[in-house]
């Protein structure tokens, strides 16, 4: 993808969609009662808890 339409290009989708994850995030909070930031907290530290890097580690 880079070598077709640049890195202007690519920074365009990656902020597209951050902008899209975060109202994604907003929305399903909302839903469950929840801040945004403590449903993006969780998900990161679920990510983390499921890396192959960490799972390497143990």
């Amino acid at each position: 993808m880079l070598a077709d339409s640049g890195s202007a290009e690519l920074i365009n989708i990656a902020v597209q969609l951050t902008s899209q994850l975060g109202s994604a995030l907003e929305r399903i909070a909302t839903e469950q009662g929840l801040a945004a930031a403590d449903l993006a907290e969780g998900l990161v530290m679920h990510a983390a808890a499921a890396s192959p890097r960490r799972k390497a580690a143990r």
